[in-house]
């Protein structure tokens, strides 16, 4: 099952997570003093078609594009269309999977988007993968913050299944010790907006002033975490 890192690979990230933190005691005072967000953060933004932009005219003006154009970061967006936390898409690749080919691990926080591919995949593979993920994440990205951004409906009204997705994410984030983003939570698409931000024509996806709203709501969540 592609969401399964085998035992040995996961022993191994689990030894390395351990030895980060023992390095991490040391300088984690002096870490916890400087702003979080500040100007030049090395920021990753890793996803699936929503954090790739898609719908976006052009893709650049995506969500992610853009709060990171706002805070003035050194940012990377990595999303691929169709990818998940179990569900591997048209590539075959989870996150997991293409975390394994991460070659920037200088990255200083690492906003993680997804959850709405994985409604196809049986629930208790989801919950396994996301806790997998979290760890791999920690283990490809060293030295990053980590968010996690929960998935936002893409029609209405909400499916069981989105919501179980969410309510695992924001399990699996408080166990590990990872801040949590819950659009869903913080209704950020309702029968109100959803015509605003959702793009039928875009395949279900924000349309361009919808990236820019999620853009505007993600800023405001990331400010206020400072």
């Amino acid at each position: 099952m592609q969401y399964d890192l085998g035992m040995s690979k996961r022993w191994v990230i689990r030894a390395a997570i351990g030895a980060v933190v023992i390095v991490g005691a040391v300088v984690g005072i002096a870490i916890a003093q400087r702003p979080q967000y500040e100007e030049g953060t090395n920021v990753v933004f890793f996803g699936d078609s929503w954090t790739e932009g898609y719908s976006a005219e052009p893709h650049a003006k995506g969500f992610a594009y853009l709060v990171g154009e706002q805070m003035v970061w050194d940012f990377t967006v990595d999303g691929r269309a169709g990818t998940g936390y179990a569900n591997g898409g048209n590539g075959g690749k989870t996150f997991i999977d293409r975390m394994e080919t991460v070659t920037d691990t200088d990255a200083q926080l690492l906003i993680l988007q997804g959850g709405l591919n994985d409604e196809s995949q049986p629930l208790p593979a989801v919950k396994r993968a996301i806790s997998d993920t979290l760890e791999a994440a920690k283990f490809h990205y060293p030295n990053a913050r980590i968010i996690v951004l929960g998935p936002a409906p893409s029609s209405l009204p909400l499916t069981d299944s989105l919501r179980a997705i969410d309510d695992a994410l924001k399990s699996a984030a408080s166990a590990q010790g990872i801040r949590y983003i819950s659009p869903i939570a913080e209704r950020w698409i309702t029968r109100g907006n959803w015509a605003n931000v959702i793009s039928v024509e875009g395949l279900y996806h924000p349309s361009t002033a919808g990236h820019e709203y999620l853009a505007s709501r993600l800023a405001r969540d990331l400010k206020g975490f400072r």
